[in-house]
């Protein structure tokens, strides 16, 4: 089964280019299996990707003649790892939890600690 679907945002995690590696990419559909940059060869889904900074990325055609830099192509989904947050959990009333490592908003100086600082100064 698939880890990445389409529309996710996933970072690629191997590559056979190096200048590849931990780029975001948009997943866009499976790829076809078609053109100068197919991959007949592997087994499982492949996707159409696209940087999703907007920067080319690098690929070899299937005869490794030259490389490609392309906006978009094709990458095995074992290659990508998706990128997703996590769903809130729901709390009695309806009210989402919630983060437990967030800190509690500081409470405001006393009215006559801000005279004092002010009247040192």
């Amino acid at each position: 089964m698939p880890r990445c679907k389409p529309g996710d945002l996933a970072i690629v995690i191997s590559a056979h280019n190096r200048a590849n590696l931990g780029r975001i990419v948009q997943v866009l559909r499976l790829h076809d299996g078609r053109g100068s940059l197919a991959y007949p060869h592997i087994a499982g889904t492949v996707w159409l990707v696209r940087d999703a900074g907007g920067r080319r990325m690098i690929w070899r055609s299937q005869n490794k003649d030259r490389p490609w830099r392309r906006l978009q192509g094709p990458v095995p989904d074992a290659q990508l790892r998706p990128i997703r947050g996590e769903k809130p959990s729901p709390v009695k009333g309806g009210q989402r939890a919630g983060r437990l490592d967030s800190p509690e908003p500081a409470a405001a100086p006393a009215q006559g600690a801000i005279r004092r600082s002010a009247s040192k100064a």
